[in-house]
């Protein structure tokens, strides 16, 4: 969390001095600032509300994390549409511009309709009216033969290159290269084309078929005039489909829409459709070449189910997100020539998909985090398809936070028969595993599903565990069973007379104390030695006995150096039984409760007496060495 805050701070500081090297628009960049200081205010206010112990911060947290969620998608979205161009962050719409507007080839014209749509969706983005990188804008023909700050971007001799080809032709890793690394690249028939047009003399009205055509350009001029936005030719060569299709599609639960008003080509989402199953493929099946867009996201789309896709072969987007495919189903993407963009997020695909993706030349766009992909496999395949770059944020960008500790609740820690645990965790989403043998939980260990039965001693120990966060800290509690109740109890030493609790009853009330040594449940001894002597209803063996101590060091007060348990048939003729030595607590200030757990051999004898050894003094590391030191206890416990 606090190399979160650093960092959308540093975003922040960064962002105010980046305004100065380029030109933005105002709204933009005003509107992005503005969200990125919230951000950065908001996450500084969500660590606070991680670390209070006040029960409101428990409640706000999690709505304060998805509105600060929100802040931060739209500050990503609108910092890459100021870098970047619209809809570099959501992907814009559907029907995008190609790099050549669709006329015959002896029709066009060389710079309206071959030269000026490349530099449209290549260069535009960052050369362009509000934002003007260079100085330079290319959105017209006017602003190119204008230039930027480095002059001219033509060439000063004829059988020359200027600035605007000759940098599209430097090493991809070459800083002076265009369009920078990031972004989308020229192909190499644009290339040919843009050196073309130049060495020709960069005219603005002059068409193809009062040029010479000749080497390369011919046939580059001919794939590009022929690559033409398959949505503009889908709108001529289809029909609207029929309004009772669309009507059983959409009784099946299934939204479907056109992308854009009138289009024949339609979006189809099924997503969150549990149910999904191949009678609901077979539908969409008759009217497959027309649908562009499946979303199957959280559906039950798997392995078998993927044998479908083939019934689309005009897909461009496919999403596949959080379903059970795997790398099998990625094969059955050879059958979607105009697939672009394809979201897998939270699926089983492994690095051997990559082998498969990187054969679609027709991708754009791979959203593949949270797959069993490695960082370093998606680095690799971004380096070599720049054009068909995995999107994924990096672990080490947002450092996972930390799950809070379970809540527990019960109502005593001490119980005649047996009491319960519940256990509730700051998501509902959370897994809580447990403990009862003191061991530390694990995703191994019991799955918390229902309140735990407690019926013999135990330290229940608790963990919550949540996909994309660390596991939170362990929660525990301790239980302690009294299944005897003594006939008669009385106390070796009298308590200090401001920590007199109900006498003796104190100690076998079944009320244990707070971690306040002051309210009342307590007994307290300054500097002495204490105990008691207790009477049993039958001549019974005993298992165990247990005693509750306190420990508040900055209170002076301190568990047991020792405890000592003695047994008989007459309170004369008492014989040891059990001898346990405590070492005294190390450094701290903390306020702590302890049960004490003192096993015994099966020894009988009505009469008990237990002994509890003070310090007396406060150990060396104290900030009052050798003053007195205080034990309290509340409870003893018999079985």
């Amino acid at each position: 969390m606090i190399a979160v805050i650093l960092s959308s701070w540093l975003s922040v500081i960064s962002g105010l001095i980046l305004i100065d090297q380029g030109s933005y628009e105002a709204d933009s960049y005003l509107l992005h600032r503005n969200l990125g200081i919230a951000f950065a205010l908001g996450s500084s206010a969500l660590y606070f509300l991680s670390k209070t112990t006040k029960p409101w911060g428990a409640k706000l947290y999690l709505p304060a994390y998805s509105l600060l969620t929100i802040v931060l998608i739209i500050t990503g979205h609108l910092g890459g549409s100021m870098t970047h161009g619209d809809g570099f962050l959501l992907g814009g719409s559907t029907e995008t511009t190609t790099s050549v507007t669709s006329v015959a080839l002896e029709e066009a014209k060389l710079y309206p309709d071959l030269v000026k749509p490349i530099l449209d969706a290549k260069c535009v983005t960052c050369h362009r009216p509000g934002k003007t990188k260079g100085e330079l804008d290319l959105s017209s023909f006017n602003s190119l033969v204008k230039g930027g700050e480095h002059g001219s971007v033509f060439p000063s001799a004829i059988d020359s290159l200027g600035t605007l080809t000759s940098r599209i032709h430097l090493n991809l890793d070459d800083k002076l290269h265009m369009p920078p690394k990031n972004k989308n690249q020229l192909q190499a028939d644009e290339k040919t084309l843009l050196d073309w047009w130049i060495k020709s003399g960069y005219c603005e009205d002059c068409s193809i078929a009062s040029m010479s055509l000749e080497g390369p350009i011919t046939d580059a001029l001919k794939r590009l005039t022929g690559n033409e936005d398959p949505l503009k030719r889908w709108r001529r060569e289809y029909d609207r489909v029929p309004e009772k299709w669309l009507a059983q599609v959409r009784d099946r639960g299934f939204k479907v829409t056109p992308v854009s008003s009138n289009h024949p080509m339609l979006i189809v989402s099924a997503k969150g459709a549990k149910q999904l199953a191949s009678s609901d493929f077979k539908l969409l099946k008759k009217y497959g070449e027309q649908i562009v867009e499946l979303d199957l996201a959280q559906s039950g789309m798997n392995d078998e189910l993927a044998a479908h896709l083939g019934d689309f072969p005009n897909l461009l987007t496919l999403d596949v997100a959080q379903t059970a495919i795997s790398d099998k189903a990625v094969s059955k993407l050879s059958t979607l020539p105009f697939l672009k963009a394809l979201n897998a997020y939270d699926t089983k695909l492994t690095g051997a998909a990559l082998a498969e993706l990187q054969h679609r030349p027709s991708l754009e766009a791979l959203y593949l985090a949270q797959t069993e992909i490695k960082e370093a496999e998606m680095a690799a395949f971004n380096k070599a398809h720049p054009n068909a770059p995995i999107r994924y944020i990096a672990s080490e960008t947002f450092p996972k936070s930390t799950l809070a500790a379970p809540t527990l609740e019960f109502d005593n820690p001490i119980f005649t028969q047996e009491t319960k645990l519940a256990a509730r965790a700051t998501f509902k989403e959370a897994a809580i595993y447990y403990t009862i043998d003191q061991s530390d939980p694990d995703s191994t260990s019991t799955l918390y599903t229902e309140p735990i039965s407690i019926t013999q001693n135990a330290t229940v120990r608790v963990i919550a565990r949540l996909k994309g966060w660390n596991a939170s800290p362990i929660a525990e509690a301790s239980f302690r069973k009294a299944a005897i109740t003594p006939k008669e109890i009385s106390l070796l030493a009298k308590p200090h007379r401001e920590y007199l609790g109900d006498g003796a009853t104190t100690l076998i009330d079944l009320k244990r104390g707070s971690k306040d040594h002051k309210d009342g449940r307590w007994l307290g001894f300054e500097a002495v030695h204490t105990g008691v002597d207790i009477v049993l209803e039958n001549d019974q063996p005993l298992t165990s006995i247990t005693l509750s101590a306190l420990s508040a060091p900055n209170s002076w007060i301190f568990f047991p150096a020792a405890i000592e348990v003695y047994q008989g048939e007459r309170v004369e003729q008492l014989e040891l039984v059990h001898r346990a030595v405590y070492e005294v607590e190390k450094p701290t200030s903390e306020v702590t409760q302890r049960f004490f757990d003192l096993p015994l051999s099966g020894h009988s004898g009505k009469h008990l007496r237990i002994v509890i050894k003070s310090r007396m003094k406060n150990p060396d590391w104290h900030a009052s060495a050798g003053s007195n030191s205080w034990v309290f206890i509340d409870e003893i416990l018999l079985n």
